[in-house]
């Protein structure tokens, strides 16, 4: 996934994500407009499960669903 960033050109800024399942591709310490990326590995489990991506006092919430039963028959 990505989101673009925009700030003045003399606004530093660093993406961070404490979720473990969240790569974040494109983070680094950066000034001015440019897209973060960052990759979600897949929900193994059958429960929902969010993440946060924060850069420069914002929230970027990220959501993933669980995995659909296996259905017996």
């Amino acid at each position: 996934g990505a989101f673009h960033m925009v700030t003045q050109a003399s606004c530093p800024w660093k993406a961070t994500c404490s979720a473990g399942w969240i790569n974040l591709t494109k983070s680094d310490s950066s000034q001015g407009n440019t897209q973060v990326t960052f990759r979600a590995a897949p929900n193994t489990t059958s429960q929902p499960r969010w993440a946060t991506i924060r850069v420069a006092g914002k929230s970027f919430r990220i959501n993933q669903n669980g995995q659909a039963p296996a259905s017996v028959e």
